[in-house]
């Protein structure tokens, strides 16, 4: 009898991991309007094994971890606006979709490429989470955080940090909500700068179609990747 019911639990156990595999690797997006935008843009997109590039070599890197389950590639239209200002972004593809099993990939990248000067970390969702756990763990490498519609675990707190950080939000986010984001203010510095984004939502972070349990947008999703981008610039340069 207990010999049966190991085996009934391990099977169980193992269709629980054969299904969040399969689910895991069917990620959110890309939506096909991202071709057109590489394929419409001088800005050079280079596919690699472990992430996308945009942008030619610059003294200035920011690296991007996606949100969980979402193709890394849903984020190229961004990155593209933000690479217009000599910045070289890399997006970085995570272990089965999920930032939260290659939280060091930024650090990878950063041994990869040591031509640039200065570094800069930012994801959106989970992977904003997780970019806050890398500066957490590994303070003095990254000149600044930015954190879309994301805040830090409180295991992770950086408000005692060294490190600025800019924290992006929208006004329907269904999932990083206003509420959550004003109560992880405790968990980031007092200078942290705080963007609304007045008629934005969770899914128009990038381009990948909408997501469960997010509100409508009140603005087009062109329209918030153009704020998102511009005040992530500023805060860069």
């Amino acid at each position: 009898m207990i010999k049966k019911i190991i085996l009934l639990t391990g099977a169980a156990l193992g269709i629980g991991v054969l299904g969040f595999l399969i689910w895991a690797g069917n990620p959110l997006g890309p939506m096909e309007v991202v071709d057109e935008i590489i394929n419409s843009s001088d800005i050079e997109v280079v596919e690699e094994k472990e992430l996308y590039k945009i942008g030619e070599d610059n003294e200035v890197g920011l690296i991007y971890y996606p949100g969980a389950r979402v193709d890394p590639k849903s984020y190229v239209p961004l990155a593209i606006e933000i690479s217009k200002e000599n910045i070289t972004i890399f997006i970085s593809k995570m272990s089965f979709n999920f930032a939260v099993f290659s939280p060091n990939k930024a650090l990878e990248i950063v041994e990869s490429n040591q031509d640039i000067d200065k570094w800069f970390i930012a994801g959106h969702s989970l992977g904003g989470a997780m970019a806050a756990k890398v500066v957490y763990e590994n303070p003095g490498i990254f000149e600044g955080l930015i954190l879309n519609a994301s805040y830090p675990a409180e295991n992770n707190s950086l408000k005692d940090k060294n490190v600025r950080v800019l924290s992006i939000y929208a006004e329907y986010d269904g999932l990083a909500t206003v509420e959550k984001i004003d109560n992880s203010k405790d968990f980031l510095p007092e200078d942290t700068k705080y963007v609304f984004v007045e008629g934005g939502n969770h899914a128009q972070f990038g381009y990948y179609g909408p997501q469960n349990g997010d509100l409508e947008a009140d603005i087009s999703r062109e329209e918030q990747r153009d704020i998102i981008a511009r005040e992530m610039i500023n805060f860069i340069k």
